[in-house]
């Protein structure tokens, strides 16, 4: 064996164990099924990882995939807590480097269910800027927490 097939085998070697990291200035993730009923309950808990200032968007659409708009009757809000500077349901909204925002579909009004879209988009090229976790609660009691992406920043 000579010198230049010993160093293309210990290269293929340690190429092999080498994953590439993908960089970004925006990415769309799928959320799970939400649901809205008089008995239940969604929070989306949305953290920015990164050390960039990041928007996030989130489309809701209905059981029959078209985009969900709440309608503006009492009980049947989309509440926006925490730190982003707006609504990330009605457009883009503002979450700073290292922060957590939530939004809640509560409980009360008609059921309605379906799924939804999570943008990230930054002006600097990042590689995960999102980690994020559903938590699902009923009237009676019944609380369940599952995070996206099994956990891992996206």
């Amino acid at each position: 064996m000579n010198i230049h097939t010993l160093f293309l085998l210990i290269g293929f070697a340690a190429s092999t164990n080498v994953q590439a990291v993908e960089s970004s200035t925006q990415k769309t993730f799928q959320l799970p099924q939400w649901t809205k009923s008089d008995n239940e309950s969604y929070r989306f808990y949305v953290s920015n990882v990164s050390t960039s200032d990041i928007s996030i968007l989130i489309h809701l659409f209905d059981s029959v995939g078209r985009q969900y708009t709440e309608s503006r009757e009492p009980g049947q809000q989309i509440l926006v807590a925490s730190q982003f500077r707006s609504s990330p349901v009605d457009g883009a909204a503002i979450l700073p480097a290292g922060n957590t925002g939530q939004i809640t579909i509560s409980r009360g009004g008609q059921t309605h269910w379906g799924t939804a879209k999570l943008t990230w988009s930054s002006d600097s090229c990042l590689t995960h800027a999102v980690q994020a976790s559903v938590m699902y609660w009923t009237a009676g009691g019944s609380l369940s927490w599952r995070d996206i992406n099994q956990g891992k920043p996206f």
